[in-house]
């Protein structure tokens, strides 16, 4: 090989790697979050499958292959972006193996990315590749491949836009060798480049590393170096043989061609060559036609058979079935025969099952689906089943409740309804019956047997009834059964005990209960309390053996009578001996004092302690009460007295007492505390509340008394007589600060004293209300007016508005009634909420309550904001009640409020006003004298007359005159007549020409010696 040649090739192998790598720059910028995109441009590639991969979507929006792989990443069913003659189509993939790359001869531009895999697969596209391929290892150590080399691993055709990208790049960016097929290149991967999938492009699946002048390579391989200066390279096929199912098989094998009518017509496929560069092609693979009927069962059959029909159909071919989809509730289905033209499956569930074909042969491959839709089976109908649950029952009376359910009941498709009628039972009865699954009955009254029909009607009409009987029978009344309880056996000092006669029994009802001592024993002492109750007390027993009788009587006079003996033997062992400690003295303000038992004795064991308050100015509150040492607190100025009980384990117990005195050496001050302390509320509030009943005092708080400070606002009612208790109410509070001081005083007249500061906000809605004022008295205005009222304003307002009404007041002077609302807007999400504002709904509302005023009625007199917010021009202040503007000095309301078009306002300056009066004053007058002074000029001409006198031209009238007439005298100019003239005229004299003297002056004009008159100077006068 000439240099030149090797540098040739080192050049094309760098511009293709790093063209490659510039191609791919921009589909690696794209976020595929949810995807596991592949980021590789696949050029004059189209599916495995064809148009059998999966749906295509033609996307509108997409104009370029950058493009269109975004809007597959945004499209969750979009497995691959494909780009075929400047539209971009979304393919939604059945399987991931189906939409594999592979090379086809196409005259138009065919750009394929592979996006996402199919969800239910779980696998990434690498994972797919290393799947359908087999790929082996191969990483050589240098990266300047040969041209044989890259022409026969990449076998890519370079597109326009690559070739554009390589001629416009100087220097790769990063010096980063492309991915390829979703590998990095040979330089930094271990594995290969799979560029074709199906069998007649797996050529590199083979490819095998080995090291020159090693024998490693199969028969008719040679090794062939992977660069010029390596002995290191990978096996393939001699000269005259190409690379056919892992082997190399001479190149004389022919292969018969699919016939044209076979071949897919949408995406040419375009078979690789094999991997010696010097070969022409390899033998192309047959494209087998392959048919599968769909087939439609009905259970209960629940089997079937797919048959595939194969064209052309030698006879060696290879069949494999799978599943592609099932329906979910399929638990057992079962397939037999995969590898046969016929496929078996049974034991199929209701549902879709979607079946794959695969026909291999010797160089021929083919696929098809077919489906297996198993519908439901036909129902026939068959009669409801009627039961009634219980269907026979017996009740006594004066039980006169039953329940018959028929809720049971069933049908092999729907019951529509249930029916209960009345067939047989004593005259007198007449029920009503509901028609429903359970009935409940309440009148049997009357001994006998009652029989119920019960009918059930099915979807399709269909009618079937069955009975039931309840047999209401008298109640039998039995005597009673007295039982008196069980014998008792007692230890002396324990002396005391009740008997239990509560398990005596009767059907019915036990009316009185008597208890006597036997005869026998009238001699022995015995004290017996509540004799005519079930349990009877007895007390003071006496060493022997007691018998005691209960009568019991039932409410028919019946009775029955029981014994019980008590047995009182002398003491086992020794009652204990209490000892509840020394009396005791605590001064206050201590409130509390411990109670000890811990002296008390017992031969054995004391087992239980008990403590309680026998006496005492007030109740306290004893803590652990049951243990040995107690602590009584809550204690005020007096005596108390406690006592405690000791109990041993044979239940033998013994009492003792304790005083303790609480004393009073110096009385101390009440503590005042108020709850919450300073508070910061917001408008609007209901009810001011401040809570001091946590204020404490060594003996006890008498008197409770709440004041206002003197810089407290004044606004605000108490309720209820609250100044004068431990909580203060106040009502109709405004925004600012309140403070209240609490004193809290004593039996002694000692006083404690606490400050509280509240700060009420202004109301954040404030300029959001609007109220509407009625003209209903409140006295008449029902909730249900009101709702109307509400109803009509949303109307007005339109859609998507919320009417929210704060508050419903009375106005003082009139009785009327003010609804205080303010109104929401949801927004188009629906999400949030905005709040109008209240000039914009009082717009809003008088707008259109002008235009038609019947919508709302005659019962609103006037629509306002809560605060008025008129800002009155800048040049005013708003009256709150009024509305109206009190202007300041020198302005006024412009004329268009006086006539009622406009709001109250202060638009117009006093001064201006009166300066545009003068001013239209003047242009009158000056408009009425020139036309008096028209009117008096025509009426001074002269008439025409026709006379002979006259001359027959009128002489031409004289269009200017002189400043003064001819007998005037003209004055000499000097600085007193012009001081003169400034102040007798508005005009000024700017120029004057004329001389001193004026004799000889005729009409304005000086006559010389040659007759000739000379033009004097005239008066400019402004």
């Amino acid at each position: 090989m000439s240099r030149d040649c090797i540098v040739l090739s080192l050049v094309v192998t760098v511009i293709l790697i790093f063209g490659q790598s510039f191609c791919l720059q921009k589909i690696d910028d794209i976020q595929c979050q949810d995807s596991l995109l592949y980021p590789f441009v696949f050029g004059d590639h189209a599916p495995r499958d064809n148009r059998s991969a999966g749906n295509f979507t033609e996307s509108l929006n997409s104009s370029d292959l950058y493009s269109c792989v975004d809007s597959c990443c945004k499209t969750k069913s979009c497995n691959v972006a494909m780009f075929y003659n400047q539209t971009c189509f979304l393919l939604e993939c059945i399987t991931s193996a189906g939409c594999l790359p592979v090379k086809r001869n196409s005259s138009v531009q065919l750009e394929m990315v592979l996006v996402r895999t199919v969800p239910k697969e779980h696998l990434t596209w690498e994972e797919v590749l290393k799947q359908e391929s087999e790929i082996k290892e191969l990483q050589p150590k240098d990266g300047n491949s040969n041209m044989n080399f890259m022409n026969n691993f990449f076998n890519y055709d370079l597109n326009d836009r690559l070739y554009k990208a390589i001629q416009q790049m100087s220097s790769p960016a990063d010096g980063r060798i492309p991915k390829v097929y979703g590998k990095e290149s040979f330089v930094n991967d271990d594995e290969i480049d799979p560029l074709e999938m199906e069998d007649s492009s797996k050529r590199y699946m083979s490819l095998k590393a080995c090291v020159m002048g090693v024998r490693t390579c199969q028969e008719h391989e040679e090794c062939q170096p992977i660069n010029l200066v390596s002995n290191e390279g990978f096996c393939r096929c001699r000269q005259g043989y190409y690379r056919y199912k892992h082997k190399c098989i001479a190149r004389s094998i022919t292969v018969p061609v699919v016939p044209a009518s076979f071949q897919e017509s949408t995406f040419p496929q375009k078979y690789p060559d094999a991997d010696d560069e010097n070969q022409s092609s390899e033998p192309e693979k047959i494209k087998l036609q392959v048919t599968v009927e769909s087939k439609n069962i009905q259970l209960p059959k629940n089997e079937a058979s797919l048959t595939a029909i194969v064209v052309p159909d030698d006879g060696k071919h290879t069949y494999l079935w799978s599943l592609v989809d099932k329906p979910e509730n399929d638990k057992n289905g079962t397939i037999t025969d995969q590898t046969r033209p016929t496929v078996r499956v049974s034991n199929l569930a209701e549902g879709l099952y979607r079946f794959k074909i695969t026909v291999t042969g010797t160089n021929s491959y083919g696929e098809a689906f077919a489906n297996v839709t198993v519908s439901h089976a036909n129902r026939i109908n068959k009669p409801p089943t009627p039961i009634i649950t219980p269907n026979h029952q017996v009740i006594k009376l004066p039980n006169q409740h039953a329940v018959l359910d028929g809720s049971t009941s069933f049908d092999d498709d729907k019951i529509e309804s249930w029916k209960w009628e009345f067939v047989q039972g004593p005259i007198n009865y007449s029920p009503t019956l509901q028609e429903q699954q359970t009935i409940e009955l309440d009148d049997l009254k009357e001994p006998g047997n009652y029989t119920f029909k019960l009918t059930v009607t099915d979807s399709d009409k269909a009618e079937n009834t069955t009975t039931a009987i309840i047999e209401v029978v008298e109640e039998m009344d039995y005597p009673p059964q007295a039982n008196a309880g069980a014998d008792v056996i007692l230890y002396l000092p324990h002396n005391n005990i009740t008997l239990n006669g509560t398990l005596s029994t009767d059907d019915h009802q036990i009316v009185s209960w008597e208890w006597t001592k036997d005869a026998n024993d009238e001699s022995k002492a015995v004290d017996m309390q509540n004799t005519h109750t079930p349990f009877l007390e007895l007390s003071h027993l006496e060493e022997g053996r007691y018998t005691f009788e209960l009568k019991v009587t039932d409410a028919k006079g019946q009775n029955s009578s029981s014994k019980v003996h008590v047995f009182v033997k002398p003491p086992t062992n020794l009652p204990p001996l209490a000892r509840a400690g020394r009396n005791s003295t605590i001064t206050l303000p201590t409130t509390w004092i411990l109670l000890n038992a811990t002296e008390s004795t017992d031969d054995i064991k004391i087992t239980q302690y008990y403590w309680k308050q026998i006496s005492g100015p007030s109740t306290s509150m004893i803590i652990d009460a049951n243990s040995t040492i107690a602590n009584a607190t809550m204690l005020t100025l007096g005596d108390y007295m406690f006592e405690v009980m000791v109990i041993d384990e044979s239940n033998n117990n013994a009492t003792d007492r304790v005083r303790v005195t609480v004393i009073q050496e110096k009385n101390a001050a009440p503590v005042a505390r108020i709850a919450g302390g300073n508070l910061n509320l917001t408008l609007p509030l209901s009810v001011l509340i401040l809570n001091g009943s946590s204020s404490s005092d060594d003996l006890k708080i008498v008197s409770y008394l709440w004041t206002r400070e003197s810089d407290s606002l004044a606004v605000g009612n108490v309720i209820g007589g609250s100044d004068h208790g431990a909580v203060l109410m106040l009502t109709g509070v405004v925004a600012g600060t309140y403070k209240f001081k609490l004193t809290v005083s004593d039996e002694q007249g000692l006083t404690g004293v606490e400050i509280a500061t509240v700060t009420v906000n202004e109301d954040p809605l404030i300029l959001n209300l609007v109220e509407v004022v009625l003209t209903a008295n409140s006295t008449t205005l029902s909730q249900q007016e009101l709702d109307q009222l509400k109803q009509k304003i949303l109307l007005l307002l339109g859609d998507n508005m919320k009417l929210n009404i704060r508050n419903v007041l009375i106005e003082d002077k009139t009785n009327h009634v003010i609804v205080v609302f303010y109104v929401s807007r949801t927004t188009k999400e629906g999400t949030t909420q905005m709040i109008m504002n209240g000039l914009d709904v009082q717009r809003i509302l008088k707008e259109k309550y002008w235009k038609d005023y019947s919508i709302l009625g005659s019962s609103i007199s006037e629509i306002r904001t809560v605060v008025c917010q008129n800002e009155c021009s800048g040049h005013g202040q708003c009256n709150i009640e009024t509305r109206a503007c009190t202007c300041d000095a020198f302005w006024m309301p412009d004329i268009f409020f006086f006539w009622g078009v406009t709001e109250a306002n202060c638009d117009w300056s006093i001064l201006y006003v009166i300066v545009f009066i003068f001013f239209v004053f003047m242009v009158i007058s000056g408009i009425c004298w020139g036309l008096t002074y028209t009117c008096r000029h025509r009426q001074s001409k002269p008439a025409k007359s026709n006379g002979p006198s006259r001359p027959s031209r009128m002489k031409r009238q004289q269009k200017y005159a002189l400043i003064h007439s001819q007998d005037d005298e003209i004055p000499s100019f000097n600085r007193n007549t012009l001081s003169d003239d400034s102040d007798d005229t508005d005009s000024d004299v700017l120029f004057e020409n004329s001389r001193q003297k004026s004799n000889g002056i005729r009409n304005g004009f000086k006559s010389n010696r040659t007759h000739k008159l000379t033009k004097l100077g005239r008066r400019i006068k402004t």
